[in-house]
């Protein structure tokens, strides 16, 4: 039984949602550099879609992962991405909502 098949970041999670909460929270922290000041000002300024085109835009979320030399030299095959942006919209808003 596979408990982790979501990945982001090199880190391992147990449900898509677990996943996309990490993102939403990453990037509203600036991985953890923004003070919470920072994190109400970005609340109060954006809507939640506004916030997560950001991230997605930014952090390249919509493109495929690049294949590595340790991809290559396992045949790994290559992983189409499957991100959704409702989900992370989602994650945004129960973040803004903590």
């Amino acid at each position: 039984m596979n408990l982790a098949n979501h990945e982001f970041g090199g880190i391992l999670y147990r449900t898509e949602a677990d996943m996309y909460f990490s993102i939403a929270q990453q990037w509203i922290t600036g991985c953890g550099t923004a003070t919470r000041d920072d994190v109400r000002q970005a609340f109060m300024k954006q809507t939640d879609e506004m916030i997560a085109d950001d991230a997605i835009q930014d952090w390249n979320l919509a493109d495929p992962p690049e294949r590595d030399w340790l991809d290559e030299l396992t045949n790994e095959p290559e992983q189409k991405s499957e991100f959704c942006r409702a989900a992370l919209v989602r994650a945004m808003a129960e973040l803004r909502n903590r």
